[in-house]
């Protein structure tokens, strides 16, 4: 299931639509927003005794290193890890971030 936590970029790559679309700022979803969407996905998947992967489908997902640590350590704390499969992220934009 696509969840997006967070839309836009401030880097206006040349090949990217990105900005074109969304503008050059990023607009984040609450963390508790998040984590709600994510535990009634887990309530359908028992609901309907199946599963649910998970993947972030936002434009840049760790582009703000400590918004993404903050938004994985209330994931975790609500217990629903399990969902997760995955989110989209530019390499040299997550290494310019973290050092």
């Amino acid at each position: 299931m696509p969840v997006e936590s967070g839309r836009g970029c401030p880097d206006g790559c040349e090949f990217c639509t990105v900005t074109g679309f969304f503008g050059d700022s990023i607009r984040f979803r609450t963390n508790a927003s998040v984590v709600n969407e994510l535990l009634l996905l887990k309530a359908r998947a028992r609901n309907e005794q199946g599963q649910i992967a998970v993947f972030f489908i936002d434009d840049n997902f760790a582009i703000n290193v400590k918004r993404t640590k903050s938004l994985l350590r209330d994931i975790i704390a609500a217990k629903v890890p399990s969902l997760l499969g995955g989110a989209d992220q530019r390499q040299s934009a997550a290494r310019r971030r973290t050092g």
